[in-house]
């Protein structure tokens, strides 16, 4: 199964609230907005999206029941949390956790939007060492997620090694070489973002090894 797109839908009696607050706060603009559901699409290279619907909506199902805060998050990723937060600072923003940075890799902050949703706030760190070892560990022994460097940097060259992957902006060949730009979760996390010429995408990190520095400086 190919996917076009996948967003969370929030049902909310702060359709209009919420539709202002991303968009004040966390640059998102709507794509689709009618009186009772609102799109909404962050910019950048690698979009994210997430929906708000009135309880009083024609839809049926999901049934009518409102988001109460309870059982669900919203994660959002960025660069640089310190810059995000003095940013956010500036504009009045009250925070439910001020700027923190957690052992098992992350440095965070986290808001409520006006649905009740939980914001978190995060950027990928170091986790402390060993920190990961007590979750990671079955029956027998411990053992990281993945193979792939735990301690990889934005920007490292790698090698594809799969099997041919298609889009429609373009294709990856087995020993083509691109760029790492992100664990998509903590450091150590089994899937990763990837870049080739035209394609960003999320694949298993069984799928890449590192390169040598000159293959990724010689690429054009």
């Amino acid at each position: 199964m190919r996917f076009l797109d996948s967003y969370t839908v929030v049902i909310t009696e702060s359709l209009s609230e919420c539709s202002d607050y991303y968009r004040r706060y966390f640059d998102f603009e709507p794509v689709f907005e009618s009186s009772w559901f609102v799109l909404m699409s962050s910019a950048g290279d690698r979009p994210v999206s997430i929906a708000f619907m009135h309880p009083e909506h024609p839809s049926s199902p999901p049934d009518p029941a409102a988001h109460r805060g309870d059982g669900s998050f919203l994660t959002l990723q960025v660069g640089d949390a310190d810059a995000e937060y003095e940013r956010l600072l500036g504009t009045g923003l009250r925070f439910d956790l001020p700027l923190t940075d957690e052992p098992w890799g992350q440095r965070r902050f986290g808001l409520t939007d006006p649905s009740g949703m939980w914001v978190d706030v995060v950027e990928q760190t170091e986790p402390l060492d060993g920190w990961w070892d007590q979750y990671l560990a079955d029956s027998q022994t411990s053992r990281p997620m993945t193979t792939f460097p735990a301690d990889a940097r934005h920007g490292m060259a790698i090698r594809w090694t799969g099997p041919t992957y298609r889009e429609p902006t373009g294709e990856v060949q087995p020993g083509d070489i691109g760029k790492f730009i992100d664990f998509d979760g903590p450091p150590g996390h089994r899937e990763v973002v990837v870049a080739f010429p035209g394609l960003t995408f999320v694949c298993s990190s069984a799928d890449v090894e590192v390169a040598a520095p000159q293959e990724g400086s010689d690429r054009r």
